[in-house]
């Protein structure tokens, strides 16, 4: 993914937000008490732009939005609003649009990009790649963690099922998985992680937060 990412032009990467304001309004309107926890639902706002023949072959001809494509720039809001900084949404699409998005936002965004993005704003993370994500270490590490960024691939380590970044808070003795078509409650940091998709995916990176 750090191989396709790029950005869009100035051009559009404005017009997209001016129109991403409209789009974010009504929204949080419709949505106030569950804001960004299922991204089926915001497919009036954009990120990126493809060919109709690259939808037909990656999206089943469905046409490309933030309803698709925009799961590690919610994870990074849901963070954001977590660590008491959030930023409208489409502030965060913009920012992306020019420093990270993949094959013009076709793959969504590079997850390298997540890590400088908290980096530059001197947040203290731990990036955890691969096969170094396991239950053992993820108890180690439970004690002192409450805030987690998670790509996973949504089955196995087949890229041709995608991937997707959710980000994961510890509230009230539980951990929730946000943005998993809903706000899921998870006993633990493990099974927030392997849990995911009924247990079928992959984890590929974990951003730990020592708040």
């Amino acid at each position: 993914m750090s191989l396709f990412g790029g950005r869009l032009s100035h051009t559009l990467t404005h017009k997209q937000y001016v129109n991403n304001m409209a789009s974010w309004a009504e929204h949080l309107a419709l949505h106030p008490s569950d804001t960004l926890e299922d991204q089926s639902l915001i497919p009036g706002i954009s990120y990126g732009r493809t060919s109709r023949l690259n939808e037909r072959l990656f999206l089943n001809g469905r046409p490309l939005n933030a309803s698709e494509n925009a799961c590690e720039v919610i994870a990074v809001w849901h963070a954001l609003k977590y660590l008491g900084h959030e930023l409208p949404f489409p502030a965060l699409l913009r920012h992306f649009s020019k420093k990270g998005i993949c094959a013009g936002g076709l793959f969504g965004t590079s997850p390298g990009q997540l890590v400088r993005f908290f980096k530059e704003r001197g947040f203290d993370t731990e990036v955890l790649k691969g096969s170094a994500i396991t239950p053992v270490l993820l108890e180690q590490k439970e004690a002192t963690v409450k805030l987690c960024i998670l790509t996973s691939f949504n089955r196995g380590h087949d890229p041709f099922h995608m991937i997707h970044t959710m980000c994961l808070t510890k509230e009230s003795g539980y951990w929730i998985r946000h943005n998993d078509k809903g706000a899921r409650k998870c006993a633990s940091l493990s099974d927030a992680v392997f849990s995911y998709n009924s247990s079928l995916s992959s984890p590929l990176q974990l951003i730990l937060f020592k708040v």
